[in-house]
């Protein structure tokens, strides 16, 4: 990692500026980080054309990926209705289709659909079997928190963390791509663009996200793909090199890895290992030796060195002609000490090797120390531009140095009382000078020079870019990609409703039986009100057809259209004063008179919401702002504020909310100049 050198904590020492010049990616970063963004901006777009929502019957919302141009998609079970089912799938452009559920395997969660209308749509590959590998990058698209009309489908960025084998019979592939419900049934994308897995669910840690492997679809194909419930277990996701049943999983998976790749020397020990019954026997010092990680199997020397110690003391005193028992001590209770050592022996030595698996599925992840480390010379790049801003003895946010004497910007709603700036190991009194509340923005002074400000991007960032996140101790912090384009963030979730056919409507509720249909109410702004219907009429004919009941007048109204204009018998008054009329009135659409309703109260929050609140601290104020892009970058709370990089070392936009789960909100750069101007104008 970045080592920051002592003389950087001194204000005077701080690092200057660098040169605003356009830095090529590949002078700044690692060739494997300006691969990866190359490939991942080279296929965002076309994964996410081919990554569409699913509406439910009732209103549950999922995702799903087409996979042929005639409208095969793939999904996750629970995202279905009964097999042979009607629902709805929303296109990347906002189209709705109607689709039809084939076949599900609930024990598993996969499941396919196939769009009813006929056309060519969007689609991508499904992966061949057998190419999942733990470390492998790879790409969420889907609807997290459901379909909504003033977003598409975000991207995230991760890598497989974990892939089943055979042996589990789970099939379940592990990643860090963040994915939240309303995700469930989308895709998961290798960097070829294809389709590798299928989102399932996910633990309440961010970083546990689980998927179906295209292996289990493959594996049961034909029978997904017509309608019907499949009760057979497919075979997991991961085959594993035969003989090596005995090791943890994830050695397994590792092992086989690299065996597959060519390893001729690792090839050689495992099968210098392998028994007449074709197991391949490796003690916990092999592997550990095979896998460069000697330094887990301490607790076995260290234990093995302690039994020697005590059987050269308990052979100092045998010599001596004293019992290390106290007497002349039964044989029997020499053997039980000797099984009991064994048993402690075999116990560590099993702890020595599941050391080993989780090592191994800690170094698959995104915020592995290799991973993050390929990004210090971004970091470097960018210079020292971040800080913490400390209120009441605590790091509320992180700030960003805009100008070399002292200006810096930080999340305003964050602030409360007395604030503090930090930076290594030298803190500042800082004044509030001014602020922008659209923006959540707030404008520091501190009484430093040489400071080093942060050198914005000449372009905005564009999807799928690769991103770091910068802390206050000029480490990485974190790492994403840009998962949806700037745009306004509303108060409220929007998400999509599905278009209604058209149903005729008349307006008017609260029906009863009085040899007609007495209507109780009718409903202001509607054909009934422009008609000139009172609550109290009875309406007794629809032209010919005589009505005698609430259901004979709905079924009669059913079997009209929008737009017909019908004479409606009313009889009007009580006794002696009632009067036969005749009422004109024209149907109007249903659909229309919902949408021109207020809107109802938000009944408490989301599932979405629920499990992002449990990940990590989120932003007290999260919306509201007039643009900002989405990023996967996990920053919780107390990490907003400070810069967003691009591979340049630049700054694409300024972190501005931690909104859930899956997205972190910046202010893209163009915005954040803008306001960041306004604030320092006059100074």
């Amino acid at each position: 990692m970045l080592v920051v050198v002592a003389g950087c904590c001194a204000p005077a020492a701080l690092a200057v500026a660098q040169d605003p010049a356009v830095v090529d990616a590949a002078a700044v970063a690692p060739a494997e980080l300006v691969e990866l963004n190359q490939r991942v901006t080279a296929i965002a777009e076309r994964c996410r054309a081919a990554t569409v929502g699913i509406m439910m019957p009732g209103g549950g919302m999922g995702s799903g990926v087409i996979i042929s141009e005639d409208g095969l998609v793939l999904t996750a079970a629970h995202v279905l209705p009964e097999t042979g089912g009607a629902v709805i799938v929303v296109l990347h452009d906002g189209r709705q289709v109607p689709a039809q559920a084939l076949g599900v395997n609930r024990q598993v969660d996969s499941g396919m659909a196939r769009i009813t209308q006929e056309g060519a749509y969007p689609f991508v590959e499904a992966a061949p079997a057998g190419g999942l590998w733990e470390g492998d990058w790879c790409l969420a698209f889907g609807h997290a928190a459901g379909v909504q009309v003033d977003r598409p489908a975000p991207l995230r960025l991760g890598r497989i963390v974990h892939v089943s084998s055979r042996a589990a019979m789970t099939g379940a592939i592990t990643t860090d791509c963040t994915v939240v419900s309303g995700d469930s049934g989308g895709p998961l994308y290798n960097l070829a663009g294809q389709v590798i897995g299928i989102h399932s669910n996910i633990e309440m840690n961010v970083l546990v996200n689980r998927h179906v492997p295209i292996d289990v679809y493959h594996a049961q194909w034909d029978a997904l793909s017509e309608p019907g419930e499949i009760n057979a277990m497919p075979e997991g996701a991961g085959e594993v090199e035969p003989g090596l049943d005995r090791l943890p999983e994830n050695i397994q998976r590792e092992l086989t890895r690299r065996l597959r790749a060519g390893d001729a020397e690792l090839r050689a020990a495992v099968e210098a290992a392998r028994n007449a019954a074709g197991e391949v026997e490796l003690s916990p010092e092999e592997v550990a030796a095979l896998l460069g990680r000697e330094d887990l199997i301490q607790a076995i020397r260290d234990y093995e060195e302690k039994i020697a110690e005590r059987e050269r003391r308990t052979a100092e005193l045998e010599a001596a002609g004293v019992s290390p028992l106290g007497g002349d001590g039964p044989d029997e209770i020499d053997e039980r000490l000797a099984e009991t050592r064994e048993i402690i022996r075999q116990a560590v030595r099993e702890r020595a090797l599941d050391d080993i698996a989780d090592d191994l599925r800690r170094t698959h992840g995104k915020i592995a120390d290799h991973v993050l480390t390929q990004f210090d010379s971004v970091v470097a790049q960018a210079g020292p531009c971040t800080v913490e801003v400390v209120c009441q003895r605590r790091v509320v946010a992180l700030g960003t140095v805009v100008r070399a004497d002292g200006y810096i910007v930080t999340k305003a709603s964050e602030l409360n009382g007395l604030v503090t700036v930090r930076q290594f190991d030298q803190t500042y009194r800082a004044r509030v000078v001014n602020g922008d509340w659209a923006n959540d923005l707030a404008l520091l002074k501190i009484d430093a020079e040489g400071l080093t400000p942060v050198r914005w991007a000449a372009r905005p960032a564009v999807l799928g870019e690769v991103v770091v996140a910068p802390g206050a101790d000029g480490m990485p912090l974190a790492l994403g990609a840009v998962g949806v384009a700037a745009r306004p963030i509303p108060e409220r979730v929007n998400n999509l409703e599905p278009t209604p056919e058209p149903a005729p409507f008349l307006g008017v509720g609260g029906m009863s039986e009085a040899d007609g249909a007495a209507v109780g109410e009718v409903l202001p702004g509607t054909p009934a009100e422009a008609a000139g219907l009172l609550a109290g009429d009875v309406i007794t004919a629809v032209g010919d057809e005589a009505i005698d009941s609430p259901r004979a007048l709905v079924e009669c109204l059913g079997g009209k259209a929008v737009g017909d204009t019908l004479v409606l018998t009313v009889r009007r008054g009580d006794g002696d004063a009632a009067e036969s009329i005749e009422v004109e009135v024209t149907l109007g659409d249903r659909a229309e008179f919902a949408q021109a309703q207020p809107e109802a109260e938000p009944q408490g929050p989301s599932a979405a919401e629920v499990y992002s609140a449990r990940g990590g601290k989120l932003s007290d104020r999260r919306t509201r702002f007039p643009l900002a892009f989405q990023h996967d970058t996990i920053l919780w709370a107390p990490d907003i504020g400070g810069p967003l990089l691009n591979l340049q070392g630049e700054a694409v936009g300024l972190n501005i909310a931690r909104y859930g789960r899956t997205a972190t909100f910046a202010l893209p750069v163009d915005q954040a100049q803008e306001v960041i101007a306004s604030l320092m104008r006059g100074r």
